[in-house]
């Protein structure tokens, strides 16, 4: 059996390594910082690479300005910033300048005018090449060294999002810069239409390789943001409503819903009651469902909210179909909606 030469490993045996990074055990590390707070609990980890993801026109890029706005503002949508001197890079794939620029209008807005020559810059990349997309996205980060990175439209850094090799180098170098430069990078990506995940390979690796996942839905007017997956802790929702030019807004409180349904209640029931005193329970059904263009179900449930209300009085026997409804006159004790409702 031939023998083995050592001696070609040098002194004591040991291979010795040329820029090979051993991890010291016996070292310390700082703690992991995050950008903002919600419910006490940190999101957008610093040095990480994060997600969010939803079908198409769900509100992921609004999700993403929510957090511009919350750096910018303080404090938004009960997302609160760690310090007050963000720097943010918006990167944008997808939009027109003169869209990106109202876009970019409404999150100075929604955060108060502030001043942002120092703290906010957007990069409009619809025209470029994926490849010429990448390079700028990553000479931007060389030249800001921002906190957060937003990019809406990850997919167009590449120029196949199934090619398995261009879309691991992709996220390769992404997550290069977050470790070199210390930020944190969110990336907007669609979810595939049968199974919800992230689509193509570059979703895939994103999800793989990211800190944090969060997925948008959409109902109505109204967003939420959930944390789907997550190398530390848990937060909960972000709600969000779409108003006008781009604009967001807290979603009502539960107060606020009841008491503009109050008003709404009360304005249908005094054009009905403008032409009689009193109804009965089927002329009151049968009156409302004419007047609104409603189902029976939606009358009856109606005139359960405005008794609740108050805002409709019954009297007579206790069975729901016999009693008579009024409409008092004196509305003022009921004017505020209580908060046992």
């Amino acid at each position: 059996m031939p023998r083995i030469n050592f001696t070609r490993w040098g002194s004591g045996h040991v291979a010795q390594s040329s820029g090979v990074p051993y991890l010291d055990l016996s070292g310390t590390d700082e703690p992991v910082e995050f950008l903002f707070r919600k419910d006490g609990c940190g999101l957008m980890a610093r040095g990480n690479l994060q997600i969010v993801k939803g079908r198409e026109k769900t509100g992921k890029s609004a999700a993403g300005i929510a957090l511009m706005v919350a750096a910018l503002k303080g404090c938004f949508l009960q997302i609160k910033p760690d310090r007050d001197d963000y720097t943010i890079l918006w990167i944008d794939t997808e939009q027109d300048s003169s869209t990106l620029r109202e876009r970019g209008k409404a999150a100075l807005k929604m955060a108060g005018g502030v001043s942002t020559d120092d703290r906010l810059w957007i990069v409009a990349l619809k025209g470029e090449s994926p490849a010429e997309r990448l390079r700028l996205t990553l000479e931007a980060i060389r030249e800001k060294w921002p906190d957060l990175v937003f990019i809406d439209g990850a997919v167009d850094l590449c120029a196949d999002f199934n090619d398995n090799k261009e879309c691991a180098s992709v996220v390769s170098e992404l997550m290069k810069a977050t470790e070199e430069y210390g930020c944190a990078i969110l990336c907007v990506i669609h979810t595939n239409k049968k199974d919800e995940e992230a689509r193509g390979h570059l979703g895939t690796i994103l999800q793989q390789k990211c800190s944090e996942v969060y997925e948008v839905t959409k109902s109505g007017d109204g967003a939420v943001m959930r944390l789907q997956k997550s190398r530390f802790a848990d937060i909960s929702p972000v709600s969000f409503r779409f108003a006008d030019g781009f604009m967001l807004e807290e979603p009502p409180t539960g107060a606020e819903k009841a008491y503009a349904r109050k008003q709404e209640l009360l304005a249908v029931f005094g054009r009905l009651f403008a032409e009689a005193t009193e109804y009965t329970y089927k002329e009151l059904c049968e009156s409302y469902s004419e007047q609104e263009a409603v189902c029976k179900s939606a009358a009856q449930k109606a005139i359960s909210e405005a008794v609740a209300f108050g805002i409709l009085a019954k009297q007579g026997e206790k069975r729901e179909t016999r009693y008579t409804y009024l409409f008092p006159s004196v509305q003022n004790k009921y004017e505020d909606v209580g908060e046992d409702l």
